[in-house]
């Protein structure tokens, strides 16, 4: 850095408002010539010399250089420091330290006047205000109501009758669209999004995309220097560090209850995409760039594309760039859920529980496109990389896994075997022993499954024995996890052929006896529940005599098959005694081993001990609970508390069914997390929490109806901030449609009384009708669909032209009800007040034609993307060993 001068003076800086003013009282002070060339101009320079006068230079005779030979060069005398007078008025530009007003500066007058120019749509005396305050350098002084003048003034401005031209203004007026530019940033980083917004629409309309880029990117700048956020923090291996690092929207704070348009990052968001796509610069590169915020980007969600929409025609851009726009924002919103990846693994279980297979076939199809090629923005990581700090757009290697394991649940052979020898391959990825051991569990559940044909069953039967071919020739099947798998596979081919019974048993003996090696954890659990399962409950404890843990090795722990033994402990039907000794033994061997509790573990263990103990219920609730925290997280959490309930309800199975105690125990633990303050709470988590528990007791059947709608009403009542109020509509219909797909037919009443109160207690959109009417005719209450349609009919916020009444139709209860002439005339009507013009609606914000008709899902308890949402690294990793019955996968579907 160099050194201040000795003589320099200290005060107003000649690029201030105060030095500027300096001129009109002081005679003596004058001005520097302008420069030849106007500074920070943004005309090319041919322009620029056309439009003024050049005088030709004159041809000036220099004398020939002379003949005298140069001798040695020698050094000249350091030139004397002229002494500075400080007598002197003058002051050169060179010798002044710029420095800030007094924090008590009378600026009061100077943001009046700001405010009254803007309020009149007068632009150059606004600018010219702002400039006066930006070189007083106080901006930070104006209040938050200021900002929100500034902003929507601006935009009443560049849409008002006359609007500047901003590509004329940045060409000719550089100074004055240059504080346009920071009037419409700083509002914007303060939460007052709308004047940013609107100056990047009209930029986007006048063909000038690199400044709408170059906006957003201050904007975000400015954005981490109010809100403390540090850039680099990312990338810390630190969890803590990476979540607070990402930008807030501040408009969701600063809006207010009177404003009709909230505009926030998202707007700026997809105004950014549309100046890239104009440029086509949205590469891997850029799209990551965009990863650093919180917005809500979920594909259900909604947004209105239309002011983009017109400022791309205003471009005179070509049509297609409408549709790449829109393909852009979908590569977004895939990069943003394979970025957090257990976002897109939520979605991809939601799409495999479901009927059609459609959507689960384009999703996969998106990521195998986005992950291939020149232009691919996913860059797959190797698969045994599990690491969750990226600085590219990863596919990890757990999302393969999940779609192989829904490839399953859909009984989709081919898919299984095109990912492994094809999809894999092509993107560089060779299948290791995790990969082909999962695959060949997973044929070998589908060549068991009564519901598959049997061509799709004796193909699965064929592939297990090719997987199996595979990891010897590799030399995999030795390893721990495709051993386990190995054996787990066995044990679900031995329901057809029971021999294979004694090839376990003859394994067993062969480690036992030190044949097959080291014993570690997963093959330690795989042969407890082989022995727990078709054996006694002492063969599955010898196992963890025979194979003990080796303490010297912190990942070959006994807590899976700790895991495993506990539920199937609280599954099995032995007498209370033999549990009570077996719980003794195991628990003991455990806490010897000084490994922490997982709350994974603790909600069957809960189970066991409700069972087993002759203690009060809601102290060994409390205990449970009070073992969730650690020296880690010693603050309680919902999501450990979730975990905890949810394994205790269902003990990880879909057919398992909640005792009496049971419920009251999880109604107990909903009655503490109402009260108490968790770490970690969000709506989609209460939500979670919740449903957790109301959906297995829709379906129990230890329980009278009686019962159930008892307990269903005190967990409702108990919902944080108003109770059955508070409780979404899709929370409701998911217990409405637990209750009728219910195996005994016995919740059909309690089903549609649910329907009746919820009606009673919500105002319900014509979508939730349509998809109570589909559940009504699936289950063939042909009576009840009738009066769901009529009182569809008397409520008149739902127009007649819905879908709905198009269902009805199809399904004749309209021809029943005699309404089709006046159905028909209604629809007339409406399009007759509509006068043919389509009006402004949200649309969803990615994969339209998969979400037409989801827009009902944009209610808060979807889930967001979120790094900490759905599983953490490990469950996901290791799902099948853990949660998952093999009957279960069997018999599913």
């Amino acid at each position: 850095m160099t050194a201040l001068r000795p003589a320099a003076a200290a005060g107003p800086g000649p690029q201030t408002w105060l030095y500027r003013l300096s001129f009109g009282t002081n005679p003596t002070l004058h001005l520097r010539p302008p420069p030849l060339r106007p500074l920070h101009t943004t005309a090319p320079a041919p322009a620029y010399q056309r439009s003024r006068k050049v005088k030709p230079k004159p041809n000036i005779t220099r004398p020939p250089p002379s003949s005298k030979p140069r001798g040695p060069s020698t050094p000249e005398k350091a030139a004397k420091p002229v002494a500075h007078d400080t007598t002197s008025p003058l002051t050169s530009y060179d010798n002044v330290i710029l420095l800030g007003v007094p924090p008590d500066y009378p600026i009061e007058a100077n943001i009046n006047r700001l405010i009254s120019h803007l309020q009149n749509s007068q632009l150059d005396q606004s600018t010219a205000e702002w400039a006066q305050l930006w070189d007083l350098r106080c901006i930070h002084r104006l209040a938050p109501w200021h900002f929100e003048v500034i902003s929507n003034s601006i935009r009443q401005i560049l849409f008002g009758k006359n609007y500047p031209h901003l590509g004329k203004m940045a060409l000719y007026e550089p100074a004055k669209y240059g504080h346009l530019k920071n009037m419409v940033i700083e509002s914007a980083s303060r939460g007052y999004a709308l004047g940013l917004y609107a100056l990047m629409l009209k930029l986007i309309g006048s063909g000038r995309p690199k400044d709408v880029i170059d906006a957003y990117e201050r904007c975000k700048e400015h954005m981490r220097e109010i809100q403390g956020k540090k850039k680099e923090d990312l990338f810390s291996w630190d969890r803590i560090k990476r979540l607070n690092a990402r930008l807030e929207d501040p408009s969701a704070s600063s809006m207010n209850n009177q404003n009709k348009v909230n505009v926030g990052l998202k707007h700026l968001l997809m105004a950014n995409i549309a100046a890239h796509t104009l440029m086509d610069t949205l590469d891997d590169k850029v799209l990551f760039s965009m990863l650093d915020s919180h917005i809500d980007l979920r594909p259900t969600s909604t947004f209105d594309f239309k002011p983009i929409d017109r400022a791309l025609k205003a471009s005179k851009a070509q049509p297609q760039v409408h549709k790449r726009f829109r393909a852009n924002v979908d590569k977004l919103v895939l990069s943003l859920m394979c970025y957090h990846p257990n976002a897109l693994v939520a979605r991809i279980i939601t799409l495999g529980t479901r009927k059609s297979d459609s959507k689960l076939d384009r999703l996969y199809d998106r990521v195998l496109e986005a992950s291939i090629g020149p232009d691919a923005y996913l860059k797959p990581r190797e698969l045994d990389d599990f690491s969750l700090v990226f600085r590219s757009i990863p596919i990890p290697p757990v999302i393969w896994l999940q779609f192989m394991k829904t490839f399953e649940w859909k009984g989709d052979v081919d898919r299984i075997i095109k990912m492994i020898d094809v999809d894999l391959p092509e993107r560089g990825l060779e299948p290791n022993g995790d990969f082909l051991s999962s695959a060949m569990l997973y044929m070998a559940i589908l060549s068991q499954r009564v519901g598959q044909s049997s061509s799709v069953r004796s193909k699965a039967r064929a592939w297990v024995d090719e997987y199996w071919r595979r990891l010897t020739t590799q030399n995999w099947h030795i390893e721990d996890q495709p051993f386990s798998r190995r054996i787990r596979t066995l044990s679900i081919l031995s329901f057809d052929d029971p021999n294979l019974r004694n090839e376990i048993t003859s394994l067993y003996k062969a480690a036992k006896e030190g044949h097959l090696g080291r014993i570690h954890s997963r093959t330690r659990a795989a042969f407890v529940e082989f022995f727990i399962k078709h054996g006694t409950l002492n063969q599955a404890w010898q196992i963890f005599q025979t194979f003990p843990m080796d303490t010297d090795r912190p990942e070959d722990n006994s807590d899976i098959a700790f895991s495993v033994f506990i539920r199937r402990l609280a599954l099995g039907p032995w007498p209370v005694e033999d549990k009570l000794k077996m719980y003794k033994k195991v628990t003991k061997l455990f806490i010897d081993s000084g490994l922490p509790l997982r709350p994974h573990v603790l909600g069957s263990l809960l189970s066991v001990q409700l069972q087993v103990l002759n203690l009060p219920m809601k102290t060994i609730v409390d205990l449970t609970l009070d073992a969730t925290t650690d020296a880690e997280a010693p603050d309680p959490g919902i999501q450990r508390w979730t975990k905890v309930l949810y394994g205790m309800i269902t003990k990880w199975t879909h057919t398992a069914t909640p005792t009496l105690l049971e419920i009251q125990a999880g109604l107990y633990i909903l009655e503490k997390a109402s009260e108490r303050k968790l770490y970690g709470v969000t709506r989609s988590r209460l939500v979670q929490m919740w449903m957790s528990f109301l959906g297995p007791i829709a379906k129990s059947t230890h329980t009278s109806a009686e019962q159930r709608q008892e307990y269903i009403d005190l967990a409702l009542d108990l919902f944080p901030d108003g109770g059955k109020g508070n409780v979404s509509i899709s929370m409701w219909m998911e217990i409405i449609t637990h209750s009728f797909n219910r195996h005994d037919s016995a919740g059909f009443g309690e089903g549609y009384r649910r329907w009746k109160e919820l009606g009673q207690i919500r105002t319900i959109q014509a979508i939730w009708y349509s998809k109570m009417l589909d559940l009504l005719i699936k289950h063939d209450k042909i009576d009840w669909a009738l009066d769901l349609v009529t009182d569809a009919w008397n409520k008149k916020y739902i127009k007649k032209a819905d879908g709905f009444y198009l269902r009805a139709k199809a399904y004749g209860l309209i021809s029943q009800l005699d309404l089709d002439p006046e159905l028909e005339m209604e629809q007339n009507r409406l399009m007759d007040d509509e006068n043919g013009q389509m009006k402004r609606w949200k649309e969803p914000i990615a994969f339209v034609e998969e979400y037409e008709d989801e827009m009902y899902l944009k209610e808060e308890e979807q889930s967001s993307i979120d790094e900490e949402d759905g599983l953490d690294e490990e469950d996901a990793r290791f799902q099948d060993e853990e949660d998952l019955d093999t009957e279960e996968e069997i018999n599913r579907l």
